[in-house]
C-alpha cells in the first residue's frame, strides 16, 4: 500500500522541477556609460552599448561584392 505523502511527492516533483525553469533570471546592471564613454547608447563596430552601460555583442556579415543587402536577420 502506498503512501499518500509518497504519491503526493512522486506527482509533484517533476512539477516544481518544470516550473523552475521558468523563473527569471536577473542580471546585474551594466558598468555604466561614463566607464564606456559614452552619453547614451550606442552602436559599435563590435557591440551594441545598452543605456546601463552593457555591451551586447554584434556580428555583421555584409553582401560579397559590395552589393546591398536584401534583409536584415536579429537574434535576441
Amino acid at each position: 500500500m502506498r503512501r499518500p505523502e509518497r504519491v503526493a511527492a512522486a506527482l509533484l516533483l517533476p512539477l516544481f522541477l518544470v516550473l523552475g525553469a521558468c523563473a527569471p533570471r536577473l542580471a546585474p546592471a551594466g558598468p555604466g556609460l561614463a566607464a564606456a564613454g559614452l552619453d547614451g547608447p550606442a552602436l559599435t563596430g563590435t557591440a551594441f552599448v545598452t543605456a546601463d552601460g552593457t555591451a551586447l555583442p554584434l556580428r555583421r556579415w555584409p553582401p560579397p561584392g559590395g552589393k546591398a543587402p536584401h534583409g536584415a536577420i536579429l537574434a535576441l
